[in-house]
């Protein structure tokens, strides 16, 4: 079976060639840095009862009848366990996935399994291995029963791609400027601590599976989960002790394969967006200094298609008028500067053939919106790069020079004194050193390979940078190349982490791995 792909062919093999050779040469010392073998204690159980569904969490002790038949009676909000007397089979859970509706019935999917990949801010984040699902009605039809296993069974698959995270205590939905310097941490009712509380939608994955218990008040039993990538490793710089983090969050509301789902819908949501976030926390004596970077990409911001069919690159169609693509974009780009600041596209498709066309209608786009937080490069990465001229990435980021520089990125100091856990953070322990003002969209034709790898270019400028005012780096190492290498352990860190964000976002989107993921991991091609 076979994928189309921007620069090629893909094909369902493993193996994409010398980076995949050095993947296999980790040693044990870079797979051993987290400890994936925690597993947290199960916070949820559910009880089944003839007419009804118990669910319980264990912390808050909130207990909530769920009745089978859900459109004919409300639920019901428990004072006790004890009120729990008809029910023959209990499940222990690591929380509540949401609802999935399927032919005749209605499932209760429940996280089953579950495994801690790290802790951000002493919260743990925790990686969902499999669900468990529990049919609301008791009868349906052997049709009906014979064929939402199987859908069953391919949401079991998709689970297995380990792209769902979660944490009962910090809000993985909002990047760590939002959370240390917005209103994540103001305990303003008890409603607050929970991990539903200032959940951003568009990367609340199950926030649709979730609207019975949004709708019905059920707070507590919310889990939000992110859909894409996360990876937290220790490493040292000398005699210094920090946690390197990588997250990427996919936008739900526009979810969808390559070539399927393409640009905007009229709404201005964009085809494989997501929000790229990496962290830098240098654990210091009774205090955390926290640098982080978020970049986002997505697919190029018109109304248009890339139907496949046997062509080595298939036809590109811009569909609806330069007016109403001009209107979905606008909404697009009004969001994007409300969450981010100013935006800096980088546009890294061909200025020939195919693609020659909707980059010229991308370019009017742009100036036709007259956005001023809005603005556009375009960077032909095949013909500027070609011939394996890798080193000359070193010029985007030349031209890129002065939105790194104003942009900036989110800098703060944690006072950890007399904190032992996230729970016990407040306003009045951080100290915001400096703030992220605007952010650098990049997409190429997926917004998959050449984009992780000028994603990866730009996050390293910006590491030495942040690793230059945390004292770690005596010089600022950013001096128009590309490829400064960091100290020690974290150059291997830094390649390996990048290369496995790149493959699986690829695979979410295209269903193989990334393309050019040897020069990301070695340097070379």
């Amino acid at each position: 079976f076979f994928f189309q792909a921007e620069d090629g062919i893909r094909d369902s093999v493993a193996s994409r060639g010398l980076g995949d050779v050095y993947k296999r040469q980790i040693n044990a010392e870079y797979m051993g840095m987290v400890d994936c073998s925690l597993i947290l204690e199960p916070d949820c159980a559910v009880y089944l009862a003839p007419d009804c569904i118990y669910l319980a969490n264990n912390y808050t002790k909130g207990i909530y009848k769920v009745y089978r038949q859900m459109a004919e009676k409300k639920p019901e909000r428990l004072e006790s366990a004890l009120s729990i007397q008809d029910a023959y089979f209990k499940k222990n859970c690591y929380g509540i996935f949401g609802l999935i509706t399927l032919l005749e019935t209605s499932y209760l999917a429940m996280i089953d399994k579950c495994t801690i990949i790290g802790y951000i801010l002493k919260a743990p984040v925790v990686r969902i291995d499999s669900l468990f699902f529990c049919a609301l009605s008791k009868s349906i039809s052997k049709e009906a029963a014979t064929k939402n296993s199987d859908y069953l069974n391919m949401i079991r698959e998709c689970v297995q791609c380990k792209s769902l995270y979660f944490s009962r205590e910090i809000n993985l939905t909002l990047n760590m400027q939002a959370v240390l310097n917005g209103t994540a941490l103001k305990k303003v009712s008890p409603a607050a601590d929970l991990p539903y509380a200032h959940t951003k939608e568009r990367f609340f994955f199950n926030n649709q599976h979730c609207k019975y218990f949004i709708d019905n008040h059920m707070h507590e039993l919310i889990t939000p989960i992110i859909h894409g990538f996360m990876t937290i490793h220790h490493f040292n710089i000398k005699s210094a002790s920090l946690d390197f983090v990588l997250i990427s969050r996919k936008d739900v509301r526009r979810l969808g394969r390559r070539y399927l789902v393409r640009g905007l819908d009229k709404d201005g949501n964009s085809a494989n967006f997501a929000e790229t976030e990496q962290i830098v926390i240098y654990y210091d004596e009774g205090a955390m200094r926290v640098a982080s970077y978020v970049q986002t990409r997505g697919s190029i911001p018109l109304i248009w298609s890339q139907k496949p069919n046997l062509q080595w690159e298939p036809p590109i169609k811009i569909h609806a008028s330069d007016e109403e693509n001009k209107e979905a974009a606008k909404k697009h780009f009004v969001e994007q500067v409300q969450t981010y600041g100013k935006i800096k596209l980088v546009n890294l498709i061909d200025k020939k053939g195919k693609q020659l066309e909707i980059g010229q209608a991308f370019n009017k786009l742009v100036r036709d919106l007259q956005m001023d937080e809005v603005d556009l490069e375009w960077f032909d990465f095949h013909e500027e790069c070609k011939g394996m001229k890798w080193d000359n990435i070193s010029n985007l980021i030349l031209k890129l020079g002065d939105e790194i520089e104003k942009y900036d990125y989110f800098m703060a100091l944690i006072d950890t004194t007399n904190v032992k856990e996230y729970k016990a953070l407040n306003p009045a322990n951080i100290q915001v050193l400096c703030l992220q003002s605007g952010c650098i969209r990049t997409n190429c034709m997926d917004s998959l390979d050449r984009t992780s790898v000028v994603q990866s270019v730009i996050a390293r400028n910006l590491l030495h940078r942040q690793l230059y005012k945390l004292t770690l780096e005596p010089k600022l190492n950013v001096n128009g190349s590309a490829f400064a290498p960091f100290e020690g352990d974290l150059e291997a860190v830094f390649r390996h982490l990048w290369t496995d964000n790149g493959d699986q976002l690829s695979i979410l989107y295209s269903g193989t791995k990334a393309l050019k993921t040897d020069f990301t991991r070695t340097g070379k091609r």
